[in-house]
């Protein structure tokens, strides 16, 4: 089996996305299938022709996603002629792999990680114009003739058929994840003065509100303390973070760090006393899956699929506010935690059942 994947961004970026098709092609490749990828060039050290775990990676020399979406159709169509078919991700992939499969005639899926509909115009650290574009877009997203729409959660398949998806278009797989690879991590010392926040940048992660409530609590909790593992890019929203922490001066109870290698970032998480997940939405989330792998304790909104994949000792948040974060903080500090049952979502039953898919679309 041959399959050419089209995603925005591939490893070592760093994202759920990224954690999904990485793992799911190195899986692909290690059972004896050929694997490509098309990606964007968002780093100009990377090379445009790779190979990444056994996969043949082509980077599109376009710096950002949004280039990425007006440039690699040709790219994509030049390339699908040696494959049976694309994958592709919602959102800035999704239309040059529908373009380059219709000129290569080549059969599309589409694995949607999340709907966002009018929480684009509720999101902040977006301009009302831009939000207004990218919901218009996830739109146009939804209309188009996919082979099969993916969906990664029961709530992403939800959200698909009520945005106008034939339910006989949405398969849900869920993302799957690598539990041997936390096993090791596990007996790692935990201290529960620390709070941890691991994951990428973007207006619905909830740090506009974690910031502040961070602040807010801090005041009353001297030895208490929080990591932020971050990557420094998109570098927009990197300088608004910076700024918010000058603003707060955090600097005091505050850690940022940047582009761990895997070891040391599940050392970090795994020695955290919990993680804080205060996102606007999440249609799977990598970020609480991996936590309950680990063991530790999290923190969440409840928003999106956070109550299908957050398990073991959990605190919700009550309100999606800064107050509704900072009294999440506080019952986490005084150990209110509910226990909540604890679901698995293995690797090699995600890669069995896109395997599956794979087959039927062909």
């Amino acid at each position: 089996m041959r399959v050419l994947f089209v995603v925005e961004h591939f490893h070592p970026y760093i994202g759920g996305v990224e954690s999904l098709f990485y793992a799911l092609g190195k899986a692909l490749v290690d059972e004896g299938h050929q694997v490509g990828v098309v990606t964007t060039r968002h780093d100009t050290q990377l090379p445009q022709r790779d190979t990444i775990a056994g996969m043949e990676v082509h980077r599109v020399n376009a710096p950002n996603r949004y280039l990425f979406t007006l440039m690699a159709a040709p790219t994509v169509a030049r390339l699908a002629r040696r494959y049976h078919l694309i994958h592709t991700t919602s959102y800035n992939a999704a239309w040059p792999a529908w373009i380059g499969g219709k000129l290569a005639r080549k059969r599309v899926i589409i694995t949607f990680h999340e709907v966002w509909g009018d929480l684009w115009l509720q999101l902040p650290w977006l301009k009302k114009w831009s939000a207004k574009l990218f919901r218009w877009y996830e739109a146009r997203l939804l209309r188009m003739r996919f082979h099969r729409f993916v969906a990664v959660s029961q709530h992403t398949g939800h959200a698909l058929a009520a945005h106008g998806v034939a339910p006989s278009l949405v398969k849900v797989i869920p993302n799957g994840v690598s539990y041997r690879d936390f096993a090791p991590y596990r007996s790692a010392h935990r201290d529960t003065r620390t709070f941890c926040y691991f994951g990428r940048l973007g207006a619905s992660k909830g740090l506009d509100l974690l910031l502040p409530a961070w602040a807010a609590f801090a005041k009353n909790h001297r030895d208490a303390h929080l990591k932020l593992i971050i990557p420094k890019y998109p570098k927009g929203w990197y300088r608004q973070l910076l700024q918010t922490i000058e603003a707060l001066d955090l600097s005091a109870t505050l850690t940022l760090m940047h582009e761990l290698p895997r070891p040391q970032l599940l050392q970090e998480v795994a020695s955290s006393g919990c993680v804080v997940i205060p996102s606007y939405a999440e249609g799977f989330c990598f970020v609480a899956a991996e936590a309950v792998a680990l063991e530790v304790p999290v923190i969440h909104s409840g928003k999106g699929a956070l109550p299908e994949v957050a398990g073991g000792k959990v605190v919700e948040m009550k309100a999606q506010t800064v107050e509704g974060v900072r009294t999440a903080l506080e019952e986490a500090w005084q150990g209110k935690w509910q226990q909540v049952p604890v679901r698995q979502y293995p690797l090699q039953e995600t890669v069995a059942a896109y395997q599956s898919l794979y087959r039927e679309v062909m």
